[in-house]
Order: structure tokens, then C-alpha cells, then sequence
């Protein structure tokens, strides 16, 4: 059963929201007063969500002084990348077989919208799609919590997601790299499946290297 949604829920989600899309910038203040008055509620909901901000490494804290979106550098974010390879490479292991015939045909489909979307320039649309394309196979999993910890790292690398698909040779590999997958996992091949999807997030990492400030 679904733990019920809190205001802290709401105003966690919106704020994150506001980070990835670049309205809190990186280094921005966020004022918890500013906050309690946009919502209409206590500062007690808007201090619970920063405190889970900061645990997910979305803003820092200098106690009673002040909260910033926390910013982005090149090792956080390769942490990141690596974390979230090793969890969905073991989520398409465990989804190898799992898979319905409904959930194979809706992975297609969005794999050929994918394509569409990168080959109209819509950045937005294809990481969305990507996104759904790597729930699809969590959710087979069947491991709640594993599913649950990616999600949190999907959310994180939502920041670097627009710069990864920004470039256009790059995102053209995601299209073939997920049709193998998709075929290791019709087969029930585990150990593929689990190292193409590992090979699929770890080509993000590569892209980060190339493109690290003063590499």
C-alpha cells in the first residue's frame, strides 16, 4: 500500500521541479518564508522537504542561515552516473523474462517515438521518453525499493539529461542501444540485458569526461 502524500510530498516535488528546469538555479537562495507564503502553509512542511532536499543532494544548508540549490560538479555527477548504471543494469537482470507482451510492445513504441522525437530536435520529449522506456523495465523488476532508489537518481541526473541529449550523435546512440536491450530481455538473457543497460548509462559518464571543465 502507497504511503499517503504529505505537503512535504507536494512542495519536495515542486521544488525539485524548479531545479531541474532551471528556475532555482545552481547557488540560488531558497527562502523558507518565501516559500510558506507561495503555499499557504507553515514553515514546518517547507523545512521538512529541504531537510529531504538535502539528504538527496539537491541544496545545502548552513543551519538558520540560509539554503541554496546545491551545485553541480564533475565528481557528484559521475557518482551519480556509475550509481544509477550498477541499479538498472541489476533491474534488467531481474526483468530478463519478467517482461508481458503488453510491456514489450509499449518499450517499442516508445523507442521508435524516441527516434522521432531526437530527430525533431525535442531534447524534452526524448529524455522523457527515455525515462519511461527505463521505468517500464524497474517496474518489471518487481523490486519496489531498488525501483524506488532509481528513481531518485533518475531525478538527480535530470540536470545532466538535458545537456546529454543536447548532442546529437551522442543521443542517436540511445535509439540502437536500447533495441538491444529490448531483444536481450525478450530473449530472457540476463546477464546481457544487465550489461547492456549498464553500457547504456555508463556512455553518459563518457560524455561527462569529455566535457569536464578544464579537461
Amino acid at each position: 500500500m502507497q504511503r499517503r502524500r504529505t505537503l512535504r510530498d507536494d512542495l519536495h516535488d515542486e521544488i525539485v521541479e524548479r531545479i531541474m528546469t532551471g528556475i532555482l538555479p545552481p547557488g540560488d537562495l531558497i527562502s523558507e518564508s518565501d516559500l510558506g507564503d507561495e503555499f499557504g502553509v507553515s514553515r514546518t512542511p517547507v523545512r521538512e522537504a529541504i531537510l529531504q532536499l538535502g539528504n538527496e543532494n539537491f541544496v545545502v544548508t548552513d543551519p538558520n542561515r540560509w539554503t541554496r540549490v546545491a551545485e553541480l560538479d564533475y565528481d557528484t555527477i559521475r557518482c551519480w552516473y556509475e550509481t544509477i548504471a550498477m541499479l538498472e543494469a541489476l533491474a534488467a537482470e531481474l526483468a530478463a523474462g519478467n517482461l508481458t507482451d503488453d510491456q514489450l510492445q509499449e518499450l517499442r513504441q516508445i523507442n521508435t517515438k524516441m527516434s522521432a522525437a531526437i530527430e525533431a530536435n525535442d531534447a524534452t520529449e526524448a529524455r522523457r521518453l527515455d525515462d519511461a522506456f527505463h521505468r517500464i523495465i524497474a517496474a518489471a523488476a518487481q523490486r519496489p525499493h531498488l525501483e524506488s532508489l532509481i528513481e531518485q537518481h533518475r531525478k538527480k541526473l535530470r540536470w545532466a539529461d538535458v545537456v546529454f541529449f543536447a548532442e546529437g550523435d551522442l543521443r542517436r546512440q540511445a535509439v540502437p542501444e536500447h533495441q538491444e536491450i529490448l531483444h536481450a530481455l525478450e530473449r530472457g538473457n540476463r546477464a546481457t540485458a544487465g550489461r547492456l543497460t549498464r553500457k547504456n548509462w555508463e556512455r553518459g559518464i563518457e560524455h561527462l569526461s569529455v566535457n569536464r571543465p578544464n579537461a
